[in-house]
């Protein structure tokens, strides 16, 4: 189910995107069009899905679940973190459906063109918008929700950020559980909520915290495709990558970075390399395809690509690493915003440095330095340093961390935790390619 929501609503919003382009009106009816494509989607992919029958699995006695052969202290120690984080979905739920949205920037560039999509049953007000250029999958899900209500609600269109955190929240915890155990992938969802900066956008109609949804995803997705070889999970991959793009302007670049996640997958495969391209290209293909759908619209409308950004690769601007790097140190490690998961991290990595040899914990520690770099990239040659390091900063660089801080805390996990399995499968002949 949690899958199936980034789905979903991916395919809901470019759906209603390509209904805006041509002029259809927004109805309930038309617009839950995708979700019959995503049902026949999960059903095609069931259906291929193969299941060996082996005698000696048939007569073996099933195994007592893993709860019941802990020991005492330790299931109390389980009842407690779930209290915990039971009351942490609770409070996210509740201050988002108690308050309307209320920050100057959620207002002026999501709810109010969400608001107008749904009075005028269109976008076709959307090149008259200030930032008109910028991705609007948020504007276009509190429209959809709207319209699920049969009213404009400007307190209960929230309901669409609580419910993508718990998403996430299952998605990551499922993830670790297949990779450690039940008690520390409730650990690494611990780790999760003890970040101020992520629990208060999971109550604020801000479009971070979708497009740290299909970023994660998108990833863990690769790595489950690499484990499992089920073929299904690429495709799955490339369209929420494909989502995320639609989300923000970065999420092109992490769509650049989940590709080479992706070739760096398949060299730990030992994948040939016409192997690694046609690979590649069936990943690419989807996820382009729905960057392009926007790109289009753009095109037609005369609005610029990527707005006011612009390159400056003149040596002068290295005199700003310090200043990054300064900002950084102060952002991860005495800020508000994180908990400890970054001190953990660190401390995780000293502790069991030979463990980093894992491909997993490798391939997440070469994603966090890819996510660093672009970080950094964007604040060195582009126009946005003064909003992420300089005099016009708020939250920015912030924002940008939260979109990968979800890997700090799996890494943390992975390095503390008994791991289940240590490699990619090796490529053979029988595998699916």
């Amino acid at each position: 189910m949690a899958w199936a929501y980034g789905l979903g609503m991916g395919c809901i919003t470019q759906w209603m995107l390509i209904l805006g382009m041509t002029n259809l009106p927004y109805n309930f009816w038309i617009i839950h069009i995708p979700l019959l494509f995503v049902a026949g989607l999960g059903y095609f992919f069931k259906k291929r899905k193969r299941h060996p029958i082996n005698q000696q699995t048939i007569t073996q006695q099933p195994s007592p679940p893993e709860f019941f052969l802990w020991p005492l202290n330790i299931k109390i120690c389980w009842f407690l973190c779930l209290s915990y984080l039971l009351y942490q979905i609770y409070f996210i739920f509740i201050i988002s459906l108690q308050q309307p949205i209320s920050s100057w920037d959620a207002i002026y560039f999501i709810a109010k063109k969400a608001k107008v999509f749904f009075y005028d049953h269109s976008m076709r007000q959307l090149p008259n918008f200030p930032w008109a250029f910028y991705p609007f999958h948020v504007t276009l899900a509190e429209t959809w929700y709207a319209f699920c209500l049969g009213k404009w609600h400007e307190t209960w269109i929230q309901i669409i950020f609580p419910v993508t955190f718990l998403s996430l929240a299952i998605i990551i915890y499922d993830f670790l559980r297949r990779e450690t155990s039940t008690l520390w992938a409730m650990g690494g969802i611990m780790l999760l909520t003890a970040s101020n900066l992520l629990l208060s956008h999971a109550t604020i109609s801000y479009s971070d915290l979708f497009q740290l949804f299909y970023f994660s995803t998108t990833i863990l997705c690769i790595i489950l495709w690499g484990k499992t070889n089920e073929e299904g999970l690429l495709i799955i991959a490339s369209l929420l990558a494909g989502f995320g793009t639609f989300c923000k302007l970065e999420g092109l670049f992490y769509f650049g970075i989940a590709m080479i996640i992706l070739n760096i997958v398949l060299s730990m495969r030992g994948e040939a390399l016409r192997t690694k391209g046609r690979t590649l290209l069936r990943f690419i293909f989807p996820g382009i395809s729905i960057y392009s759908i926007f790109l289009f619209y753009k095109w037609i409308h005369k609005i610029p690509a990527i707005g006011r950004l612009y390159f400056d690769f003149t040596l002068s601007k290295l005199d700003r690493l310090p200043i990054i790097f300064t900002e950084l140190v102060n952002n991860l490690f005495f800020s508000n915003n994180w908990g400890i998961i970054w001190f953990l991290l660190v401390m995780a990595m000293i502790i069991n440095y030979p463990k980093i040899k894992n491909q997993t914990i490798l391939l997440f520690t070469l994603l966090l330095w890819l996510c660093f770099s672009f970080l950094i990239f964007l604040g060195l040659l582009t126009s946005n340093f003064e909003y992420l390091f300089g005099n016009q900063r708020v939250l920015s660089s912030s924002r940008l961390l939260m979109h990968f801080m979800p890997f700090a805390a799996i890494i943390t996990i992975l390095l503390l935790a008994p791991l289940k399995q240590h490699h990619f499968p090796l490529h053979t002949k029988k595998n699916i390619v």
